[in-house]
């Protein structure tokens, strides 16, 4: 607003200029009527408040100009009080935006994720990703694109990083109709369910195993369940590893969708950053990294530390029956987006999800 109402400012400059003419020439009020009224009232009443305050100065100077001309030597320091005016009233009235902002600022401020998510011990080798690994990474990358840029995301980019535009926007320079900006209400998060509570780990042995038919269905189950922990509307605006605004911690809002043979018991989380050997964290609850340091852990189990080997290896994902219970582990990989707050490369083994499945028939 404050940029396209400097070409107006200007229009009503010159034509103050143009109708002050020297005695004894009368007071030109045709490039006033032409050059303000209709440009200023006409096109832009709702949109320019600093050149309306600029042409109503003028006004009252323009008729008393005839009786002081003869002792004022130009009308050129009515026409730029008239500006100071304008653009002063303008600057104030936007004032209270701009502090605004700034609580806005303080209250979304950027944070680093150094310390928050440490960054993987040893990089990913790209070429070790198996041919699965690699088309479910694409595939959730793009999923994750697509959930990712909210309108959220936009305005905590423009609280940081465009502090010049909403300057240039605040209502001050602009129409009360034409408020832009964030705001609390915009930059507050949709909320989301609290991590369901889920079974125990107790063994509930059935007839039916996993077989290879499976592996489709379950690599799907996984790549969801990951998108929603993942939860990319969450993310915030990420500038850089540094410099991260409204990240939201990850975490399941609800249980991953049943495969036609298989539900989903229980799952784990295998944490692998913030210890010094990998750990699978106890919860009656999904997983979810609010407050993942104050959980539980334990050891991971004969079935966790074999399939995490073979994730290691580059796979997706490891399956098997222990106990009478149908197993599986699912990858956690950094994707492209989650480099920017992880660190590391893309591809590199975050974590993993230890799964308990149920025959879909089986009751709890």
């Amino acid at each position: 607003m404050l940029y396209l109402s400097i070409p107006i400012a200007l229009i009503v400059f010159v034509s103050g200029q143009l109708a002050a003419r020297r005695h004894p020439k009368s007071v030109w009020w045709d490039p006033y009527i032409v050059g303000v009224i209709t440009p200023v009232l006409g096109f832009c009443t709702c949109m320019f408040i600093a050149p309306l305050i600029q042409a109503a100065v003028l006004l009252p100077a323009l008729l008393m100009w005839p009786y002081m001309r003869r002792n004022v030597r130009s009308f050129l320091p009515f026409s730029l009080l008239a500006v100071t005016i304008g653009y002063g009233f303008a600057y104030t009235a936007s004032r209270a935006t701009l502090a605004r902002y700034d609580e806005l600022r303080d209250s979304h401020p950027y944070e680093s994720m150094e310390e928050r998510v440490p960054a993987p011990p040893s990089p990913a080798d790209s070429e070790l990703l198996t041919g699965i690994t690699a088309a479910h990474l694409d595939n959730f990358e793009r999923m994750v694109e697509s959930e990712r840029h909210t309108a959220r995301e936009s305005g905590l980019r423009a609280l940081h990083e465009d502090r010049v535009r909403l300057f240039a926007n605040a209502p001050g320079f602009g129409a009360v109709r034409l408020r832009t900006g964030p705001n609390e209400r915009s930059l507050t998060p949709d909320s989301r369910p609290e991590a369901p509570a889920q079974g125990t780990r107790s063994p509930t042995p059935h007839e039916r195993s996993l077989s290879a038919s499976d592996e489709a269905d379950l690599l799907e189950l996984h790549g969801k369940g990951s998108l929603n922990f993942v939860n990319p509307a969450g993310f915030g605006f990420v500038k850089d590893r540094n410099h991260v605004a409204g990240f939201l911690s990850h975490g399941f809002s609800e249980k991953p969708a049943a495969t036609p043979r298989w539900n989903v018991k229980r799952i784990e989380l295998i944490g692998m950053l913030l210890h010094p050997e990998p750990v699978a964290y106890v919860s009656n609850r999904l997983p979810s990294m609010t407050k993942v340091r104050d959980l539980p852990t334990r050891p991971l189990d004969e079935f966790e530390a074999n399939g995490l080997a073979t994730l290691q290896r580059g796979g997706m994902l490891a399956v098997g029956t222990v106990k009478g219970d149908a197993r599986m582990l699912g990858a956690l990989r950094s994707a492209r987006q989650c480099v920017e707050c992880h660190g590391g490369k893309r591809g590199d083994l975050l974590g993993a999800f230890s799964y308990t499945l149920r025959p879909v028939e089986e009751k709890r």
